[in-house]
């Protein structure tokens, strides 16, 4: 993707609320909180410092925050692999971030009748369930990215933003 078409992509989708999904979500925490450890804790080591930096952009470009019950559990979750006390410090910080985030929901229920569902499984197909026409998606998931989009969905995937700002 070219740099101004990506550029157009995001101002064009600034008014919605953002949703990063789970990998690029820790990254966040960890990184607002341990830099020093985005390369060693294992969910975020394929992402740098300067990866954490740009999603911090994002984040401020964006004004509305969006999440799903399930992007927040796997984070939670993953939280969980950290020692004490940083485990304590990013489930503190996660509780007061989302506390002004959107939280949308569909039922598991529902979910798993969506015909991507088996491909997707859970948190990805909430993802796709979303109105998109409120929503913009930044994932490091190709798949998902690239069924989003066939849908005309509003999404970045991050490799393309990292590209863009080597």
């Amino acid at each position: 993707m070219n740099s101004r078409l990506l550029i157009r992509q995001i101002q064009r989708y600034r008014s919605r609320h953002v949703l990063i999904d789970t990998n690029l979500l820790l990254l966040f925490f960890i990184g607002s909180l341990r830099p020093d450890l985005i390369s060693s804790f294992n969910r975020t080591s394929i992402y740098s410092p300067d990866d954490f930096d740009l999603l911090e952009t994002i984040f401020r470009y964006f004004k509305k925050v969006a999440t799903t019950p399930h992007i927040l559990t796997e984070v939670s979750n993953l939280m969980g692999q950290c020692h004490e006390p940083l485990r304590s410090e990013l489930r503190a910080f996660l509780a007061h971030a989302i506390q002004s985030w959107k939280e949308t929901q569909s039922p598991s229920r529902t979910l798993t009748q969506a015909a991507y569902f088996i491909k997707f499984g859970l948190t990805d197909t909430a993802i796709a369930d979303l109105p998109m026409s409120s929503y913009f998606v930044l994932t490091d998931d190709r798949s998902l990215a690239g069924f989003l989009e066939s849908r005309k969905t509003g999404v970045l995937h991050f490799s393309d933003l990292r590209d863009l700002c080597l």
